[in-house]
């Protein structure tokens, strides 16, 4: 009689990797305050794993169903190994003080306990984390964002403006410094109330709240994307805008060169300076509002770089299952190659360690 060998499987808080949706999350247990229901969850996801006989790996996003599961699974360390538990989405900030400082540190000592890994947006985000939360460097593996522009109807073109936007990781007093050298039209997309006080006086910069769609939709619309992130921000940021940027063919200036590896190459699909360096972002605009040509260069440019299908969100998430699953693999020590997940194209599609490639 022959044993039937269950395939692989991914257990996760965000719908089954088969059935993938973007950005729908499967919450379950919808009644239960926020507190319980994570932690319900992070145990039927352990009890299913533990039942399940095939390889079988956790991905979760970096929130609080992630921490309990790998609390439930250093607590139960002396009695069963940890099971390959891989974040993504995981937004630390810096460790805090008091009662709030604790809570950052629980949940890190479970992150270390438990052998979490974490996959991060920017590639030196890694190199911060650790320091930050006394992790290994090699928790953390660098894999970049995805676009977010499936199901929106756009129409690319021009309208003559700048556009920036975002609430978080954003330096506006920088960004409103440089605009007001540009004597262009541009539109600020932010429901941050600090930052209409920064324009007053500038009646060519427009500062709103909008929604996701608008959002886009500026965006499809602009002449140029302009960024600028804080200086001293824990992590790097707005990955998602400027992957969308691209795929709409906008050429970028950012204030941010931690954020830029990965997404945007000074002098190709866009410029970038120092964080904080407003004259230097006014310079930038002001250089590519002058030259169309050099404009067209880089949208294309950006176009180039999308064309890898790892910036889109199915293979994106295929490649950080197919990380676990090896991860799983390696750790329980099987022979073979593993099986790995191909819903969206070849399993070898991934950013991956050296050892993985």
């Amino acid at each position: 009689m022959t044993t039937r060998i269950e395939p692989s499987r991914i257990f996760t808080e965000h719908g089954e990797p088969a059935n993938f949706q973007p950005f729908r999350r499967n919450v379950g247990f919808a009644r239960l305050p926020r507190v319980p229901r994570t932690v319900v969850q992070a145990l039927v996801l352990w009890s299913r794993a533990r039942r399940h006989r095939g390889l079988a790996a956790f991905v979760t996003y970096g929130g609080m169903t992630g921490f309990a599961l790998a609390w439930i699974q250093t607590i139960l360390k002396p009695l069963i190994a940890p099971r390959t538990h891989v974040m993504f989405d995981l937004l630390l900030e810096r460790r805090r003080r008091g009662l709030a400082g604790l809570f950052d540190r629980l949940k890190m000592v479970a992150f270390r306990e438990a052998g979490v890994r974490a996959m991060v947006w920017g590639m030196d985000d890694g190199d911060v984390f650790a320091r930050e939360y006394d992790v290994p460097r090699d928790r953390f593996q660098f894999h970049p964002y995805h676009t977010t522009l499936d199901g929106f109807a756009v129409d690319p073109g021009d309208d003559g403006f700048l556009f920036a936007g975002g609430n978080n990781g954003r330096d506006y007093a920088t960004l409103i410094a440089a605009l007001r050298e540009v004597e262009y039209p541009a539109i600020v997309a932010t429901t941050n109330p600090d930052v209409p006080p920064l324009a007053r006086g500038l009646p060519h910069v427009t500062v709103k709240g909008v929604s996701p769609e608008e959002f886009r939709r500026l965006l499809a619309r602009c002449t140029l994307l302009v960024e600028a992130h804080p200086p001293d921000f824990i992590r790097t940021a707005g990955h998602q805008t400027l992957l969308n940027a691209m795929s709409l063919g906008k050429p970028i200036v950012m204030a941010d060169r931690r954020s830029a590896p990965g997404y945007l190459e000074h002098g190709r699909e866009g410029l970038v300076v120092a964080a904080g360096d407003a004259a230097g972002l006014a310079a930038a605009v002001k250089e590519l509002l002058a030259d169309r040509e050099r404009r067209a260069r880089m949208a294309e440019a950006g176009r180039t770089r999308l064309a890898d299908p790892l910036y889109g969100t199915a293979q994106h998430m295929q490649s950080i299952y197919n990380y676990a699953l090896r991860l799983e693999h390696r750790r329980t020590g099987r022979s073979g190659e593993p099986e790995l997940i191909e819903c969206y194209g070849p399993a070898t599609v991934g950013i991956l360690p050296p050892e993985f490639a």
